[in-house]
């Protein structure tokens, strides 16, 4: 009787069953195997031979669901080694790699993930990229040896030019983007150029969604995929290589159970498949920049010709503000730059018009009741919204629920107000970028016709403006 060690895909290590002499000349490494588990059925991944036990009332396996592996020998080493790297067991390794649905299949949506309603990369964005550079990192990948380089880019257009002009020949590619907006913002322009070889993967699909493009992954179908940090574990039987996108995000970082940073992963999973992995940023983290200069990865620094941009630092608790987040300095820069022509960007990370509403009398701020947050007031639809769970208030409170006070002020400044402001103080047309305007497919259209035109040169909003814009 053989001995196997069988992974699912639950909070615990490997069990032990027996393998009956008539499944063990179809035994593979890497197939889903169903075997009894707390008197039920359980599929689970076979991860290797066991040496023979002592241990009596060992259960037996029932059958192979699978005939083929879906996991390669090098994601069995991946899973091992996140195991032991991160202090995870390896059943939750395993549900990153196969998520639940793939064992207890859900209705698939055949819908397209992305419709072409947001602002997107164009081949017209992209710039000229030197041939010396790109074959650099392809002769690594020809030769299939591990190495990892790291891409010091001028801009965020440079790095994703490099992508684009790196890839065209290649097969067998896993690309980890920071966040869906990053993947939103080129899978447009991967699509129109891979066609059904693209897949994307990321949290805010469909299960069932998810559940069809790892079976198109196993089956080779999609070879080429881009998503979130969890695509790092994506079953890929064979991978050339692995791109990590602005690799110096703490969005890598997963901080809940297991604990695993993807940039990292990435890495390793080079090792184990002899691939090649880029790591690619505008401002490198240090750990990238460290290995570098200890010769563990290869730096291509293409920011030795880029004129530096001047940066000037001003301090709002210091100076005299003449609205929310606008202080005189702040408005004197913006009309210089206004009488060059330039085109002008305000970045504040707060959407609606003011960020609370607090009473003077007694210093009481009207909170969601679920979330125990300040609600934040929206000026157009004269509400009070949770930016954190959407709770919704109609009727601006007149009365403090504390001490019945009637002196209630909206305090603090969100986009709208900023937007009305710099309006009002510069006299110009502006337009406002946030979640809120991005909503409506209307409104998408009608900033790219009329963003940075004549009337245009000043863009208000929050940090998904930086995804947003080419």
């Amino acid at each position: 009787m053989e001995y196997i060690n069988l992974i699912f895909p639950l909070n615990i290590g490997q069990l032990t069953y027996k393998c009956p002499e008539h499944l063990r000349e179809k035994l593979k490494l890497g197939v889903i195997i169903n075997a009894p588990l707390k008197n039920r059925i359980i599929k689970g991944v076979f991860s290797e031979f066991a040496k023979e036990t002592t241990l009596e009332d060992i259960k037996t396996i029932y059958d192979i669901f699978t005939p083929e592996p879906v996991l390669s020998p090098n994601m069995l080493n991946l899973l091992k080694w996140s195991s032991d790297y991160y202090f995870a067991e390896q059943g939750i390794i395993l549900k990153h790699i196969l998520p639940k649905e793939f064992f207890n299949p859900v209705k698939t949506n055949k819908k397209e993930p992305y419709k072409n309603n947001r602002i997107s990369l164009k081949v017209e964005d992209l710039l000229s990229i030197k041939q010396d550079n790109l074959q650099l990192v392809l002769d690594m990948i020809e030769k299939k040896t591990f190495r990892t380089f790291l891409l010091h880019a001028p801009s965020l257009i440079y790095e994703y030019s490099f992508l684009l002009n790196l890839i065209r020949p290649l097969k067998n590619i896993i690309i980890l983007a920071p966040d869906v907006n990053t993947i939103e913002f080129i899978y447009p322009l991967l699509k129109s150029i891979f066609g059904e070889r693209l897949a994307a993967y990321h949290g805010k699909m469909s299960k069932g969604c998810r559940s069809n493009i790892i079976k198109k992954i196993i089956s080779g179908e999609h070879d080429i995929i881009i998503g979130t940090r969890s695509v790092v574990f994506s079953p890929m039987k064979t991978v050339s290589l692995l791109v990590v996108l602005q690799e110096h995000s703490q969005l890598y970082k997963q901080e809940s159970h297991p604990y695993y940073n993807a940039r990292d992963v990435a890495v390793k999973r080079g090792f184990f498949e002899n691939a090649t992995v880029l790591l690619s940023s505008i401002s490198p983290s240090t750990e990238s920049i460290y290995n570098c200069k200890k010769g563990k990865y290869t730096l291509i620094n293409q920011t030795k010709d880029t004129k530096h941009i001047k940066i000037k630092l001003t301090n709002l608790s210091t100076e005299l503000l003449i609205k929310p987040n606008l202080s005189k300095s702040i408005l004197e820069s913006a009309k210089i730059h206004m009488k060059k022509g330039d085109n002008i960007f305000f970045i504040l990370n707060r959407k609606g018009y003011s960020t609370t509403l607090q009473c003077i009398e007694c210093n009481n701020i009207i909170i969601c009741p679920t979330c125990k947050i300040p609600l934040v007031y929206y000026k157009n639809e004269k509400i009070l919204r949770c930016n954190y769970c959407g709770h919704v208030v109609s009727k601006i409170p007149e009365v403090c629920p504390i001490c019945k006070g009637f002196k209630l002020k909206f305090t603090g400044g969100g986009t709208q107000r900023l937007q009305e402001d710099i309006e009002t103080l510069l006299n110009i047309k502006t337009i406002r970028i946030d979640k809120e305007c991005l909503k409506k497919k209307r409104e998408i259209e009608r900033f790219k016709s009329i963003m940075f035109s004549e009337d245009i040169r000043f863009i208000i909003g929050t940090k998904l403006i930086i995804n947003e814009l080419p």
